[in-house]
């Protein structure tokens, strides 16, 4: 085993989890794969290596309203977020708050 040193200030997870169940609440309704790759495109030319972003399945806090995210190291969890644009706001202002 080997500890890595990443050197990323924030890890950022956006959760894409489809349920292909029209009546339970998923983050694919809100943050598709496409949407995903642009947001990774955008953080690769913006805040590469400072925020490590991450697709991930459920986290744990399905709604209706819109998807989640978590960030780490300060464990803030977002809910109900409808673009790809509020994600890059909370990226913003997590790195700003990690200083």
């Amino acid at each position: 085993m080997e500890k890595l040193q990443r050197g990323n200030k924030i890890h950022t997870f956006v959760c894409v989890n489809d349920k292909q169940n029209p009546d339970k609440p998923d983050c694919a309704q809100h943050i598709t794969i496409d949407q995903f790759k642009k947001l990774k495109q955008w953080n690769r030319q913006n805040h590469f290596p400072n925020n490590l972003l991450t697709k991930t399945g459920c986290l744990g806090v399905c709604n209706p309203q819109g998807g989640v995210v978590v960030v780490y190291p300060s464990g803030n969890f977002y809910k109900g977020i409808k673009n790809i644009d509020e994600i890059k706001q909370i990226i913003e202002s997590e790195l700003n708050n990690s200083n």
